[in-house]
């Protein structure tokens, strides 16, 4: 008797137990969703400690980042400036440089030398003394040029165009006031044995004060990882052998080079920096119009800039590149069609039709719609997340001399062309979309959402864009982290 009672409640408690397990498997389950992700690691650790992006050091965060930002817009500035600056009467009466031509195309990319010898110094002293020194020296540059710039005494103060100069000194005074008291990166810090400070910044900033937040492990165990797998690389700051000196990193940066390369060859830079030229060529001579006219290029660029940074991790980077040079490739069909019927007109001596004009200064704002929404964000993000730790600072070092150099040839040669052979300068520039987005359809690595052991893999790999864009189906559960679909 005592045997079957004591069967019967086991019975009872196994029944007790697997209806427990059922209920918690349906509370557990009720919140759960299946879901493709890049990076399951990732996605785990969100899961189990989803960061609140409302809260006070994510705001912080926030704020920081647009400190950050200023850096691009010191170096982006650059492009309007000199295109503004080029259409202003006091200074073309002043300079005598001419709107397009060698002297011209001389004085405007003359400075990127500057860019090419610094690219070369920033490697060096963002590994030898830190992020925030390298934005440091940078930023105290540009006030020095600006200075030297807008204040040259021996020419009379026309102010129409020294103005521009000194607004440049604002970014960079806020950068050098407020550089000190940023973060250092996280990374550099571990680098250099300060792995308790690396800790304490991403635990504030990325766990919410949680030193226990699983997406602070992930990333400490990530930066852990590569550093020691690097030990014996980072002791030599002047080693840039170590850019290629393996297959992944060639692989990284022919993927550079691309993107540097490219940035100034598909036909962004010559409305940057010689659009009053462009619509001169359509019959619009007013000086103050193309002003107006490349002010207004400027801010719709801005604006498309800020709207493609919220869909950059929605629909990924390697859409985003591709769909933006095919679709900027496709606005230079017009532009190249209505240039040349303007410049047929403007041959015989007769006015280009307005409604011409306006069409070829609507393909323009297109073309900034497309580059500001698909590229802008895109040029100094994916090139950061593709390069590891070993050959970052050097890796954005080699971007930054890559992009000089083919500024200075872009900007030159676009001035003497235009001068010499008109609108089919653009045509140049119609073949150069098309080969690019060749190269980057067969050679761009999806990123999104991959942790940097993920894209070690991706890059050893033999077909690295293949790889890139396999996905695994998991199952959700907030709170809990996920789970790989058993497809049986």
């Amino acid at each position: 008797m005592e045997k079957q009672n004591e069967a019967t409640e086991h019975r009872v408690e196994a029944t007790t137990s697997a209806l427990d397990d059922e209920k918690n498997n349906a509370l557990t389950h009720r919140h759960a969703k299946e879901v493709n992700v890049q990076s399951v690691a990732l996605a785990d650790a969100i899961a189990k400690d989803k960061p609140d992006y409302k809260s006070k050091s994510q705001m912080t965060l926030y704020a920081m980042m647009c400190l950050c930002v200023l850096n691009g817009i010191m170096n982006g500035y650059d492009g309007s400036v000199m295109s503004a600056i080029n259409a202003m009467d006091p200074f073309q009466a002043r300079f005598r440089i001419g709107l397009t031509g060698e002297l011209n195309g001389a004085v405007f990319s003359i400075y990127t030398v500057g860019s090419i010898i610094g690219s070369l110094l920033c490697g060096y002293i963002m590994d030898r003394w830190g992020r925030r020194a390298c934005m440091f020296s940078g930023a105290s540059m540009i006030v020095l040029g600006s200075v030297l710039q807008a204040s040259s005494f021996q020419l009379p103060h026309d102010w129409a165009w020294r103005i521009p100069y000194i607004v440049q000194l604002v970014p960079a005074t806020i950068v050098i006031s407020v550089v000190w008291f940023l973060p250092e990166s996280p990374r550099w810090l571990w680098s250099q044995g300060h792995t308790d400070r690396a800790a304490a910044i991403l635990t504030k900033y990325h766990g919410d004060g949680n030193p226990h937040s699983a997406l602070v492990k992930l990333e400490l165990d990530e930066i852990r990882t590569s550093l020691e797998a690097e030990q014996e690389l980072r002791n030599n700051n002047w080693n840039y052998k170590i850019l290629v000196n393996n297959r992944p990193n060639r692989y990284r940066m022919w993927l550079i080079m691309l993107v540097a390369v490219f940035s100034q060859f598909i036909g962004g830079s010559v409305i940057s920096y010689y659009l009053p030229a462009m619509v001169r060529g359509v019959g619009i001579t007013d000086s103050s119009r193309q002003l107006l006219l490349n002010g207004i290029n400027t801010v719709i660029s801005f604006v498309s800039g800020i709207f493609g940074s919220f869909f950059v991790d929605k629909v990924g980077r390697r859409p985003l590149f591709l769909w933006g040079t095919l679709l900027t490739g496709l606005v230079y069909i017009p532009i190249n069609v209505l240039a040349a019927k303007a410049e047929h007109h403007l041959d015989e001596g007769t006015a280009v039709p307005k409604p011409q004009a306006y069409a070829f200064i609507a393909m323009i704002f297109s073309y900034g719609i497309f580059w500001g929404f698909c590229w802008t964000p895109l040029q100094a993000l994916y090139p950061a997340e593709i390069l590891n730790n070993e050959i970052r600072a050097k890796g954005m070092g080699a971007k930054g001399f890559i992009s000089g150099v083919a500024s200075f040839i872009n900007t030159y040669g676009t001035s003497v062309s235009i001068k010499h052979i008109g609108w089919k300068t653009y045509t140049i520039f119609l073949v150069l979309h098309f080969v690019h987005l060749g190269l980057m359809y067969l050679s761009c690595v999806e990123t999104k959402e991959r942790t940097l052991e993920e894209l070690e893999e991706i890059f050893s790999d033999k077909k690295p864009v293949k790889r890139s864009l396999q996905k695994t189906t998991v199952v959700v559960d907030r709170g809990l982290g996920v789970k790989i679909k058993d497809d049986a």
